[in-house]
């Protein structure tokens, strides 16, 4: 089988150019799958959102979660990477700041970066799950990715 390290940059692809990613919670064991942005800024994944809503009540009694990313390609159809993370909500001021100006979104949605609204989530990959368009079954991966 393909090592993580062998097929990381094809994978990250997929997560560039603000991908809709499909991130699941859980709330008394019951899945909860919603739409987002996902934000890959460097090497690290970020889902920014607002305090209140569910996903943000739901990550701190639960920081596990997973999302997938639906790859489409014309030629040879679909694929999907998904991925098993712990998420950390981003509470240092400074971060939150310097995270908002690289989002191309931000100022649609919050005033400033001490907008109490404005959540910062990062997503820490601990698996992935990769399945090529063209292929029919997933490979599956271990990373420690932070």
């Amino acid at each position: 089988m393909t090592s993580f390290d062998d097929v990381r940059d094809e994978i990250y692809a997929h997560f560039e150019d603000l991908p809709t990613i499909y991130l699941s919670t859980s709330v008394d064991g019951q899945p909860r799958v919603r739409p987002v942005t996902l934000v890959k800024i460097g090497e690290d994944l970020y889902v920014f959102t607002s305090q209140s809503t569910d996903k943000v009540s739901e990550i701190t009694s639960n920081p596990k979660a997973e999302f997938c990313v639906v790859i489409e390609e014309e030629v040879v159809g679909r694929g999907t990477v998904r991925v098993k993370c712990d998420v950390k909500v981003i509470t240092d001021p400074d971060i939150k700041s310097s995270m908002s100006e690289k989002c191309a979104f931000f100022t649609q949605y919050w005033s400033c970066p001490e907008d109490p609204e404005y959540t910062l989530l990062k997503l820490v990959p601990t698996g992935m799950a990769y399945m090529p368009p063209g292929k029919m079954t997933a490979d599956e991966y271990l990373c420690e990715c932070e």
